[in-house]
């Protein structure tokens, strides 16, 4: 029988397609502030994940690559977390995982987002509006198409 992030693989909310992506600004682990309109113009993948989800977990070495790769060609990748910031920081430390983390604990972009259940991915394009909302686990290939459509 599939979990319920096997059923996800590949599912997208189509209705958040085209939509201008909600403006957000949260704190990273240094207390830095991102988002805002000046995230404005970029290709930003937001990972939304939690160090208590397993799929997340898994899915989280592959966006780390992917930011790693595509960082150069203007792709903004964040993780964005309600995990406290020990938390998130411990997990990513022990799992030597290097991502930029957003910490959203009072789950403002979560809400902001729609966010109820997570792995949720969102890819925005250069023009601000939600180009991919993938819900689960995402197949590489299809990530990297997309991510390459949204930096043209």
């Amino acid at each position: 029988m599939l979990d319920e992030a096997q059923k996800l693989v590949g599912k997208t909310r189509l209705e958040w397609v085209g939509r201008q992506a909600p403006e957000f600004v949260l704190r990273d682990f240094e207390g830095h502030r991102v988002g805002g309109p000046e995230v404005g113009g970029k290709a930003i993948l937001l990972d939304f994940w939690g160090t208590y989800c397993g799929p997340c977990r898994e899915e989280m070495p592959l966006i780390a690559r992917l930011s790693g790769e595509y960082r150069s060609k203007g792709l903004e990748v964040w993780g964005v977390t309600d995990d406290s910031p020990s938390t998130a920081r411990k997990w990513m430390t022990k799992n030597k995982v290097a991502l930029p983390i957003l910490l959203d604990q009072t789950r403002s972009a979560f809400d902001k987002f729609e966010v109820d259940s997570i792995p949720v991915l969102v890819l925005i394009g250069k023009d601000g509006k939600v180009a991919e909302y993938w819900l689960g686990m995402q197949y590489e290939r299809d990530l990297r198409a997309a991510i390459e459509k949204a930096l043209r």
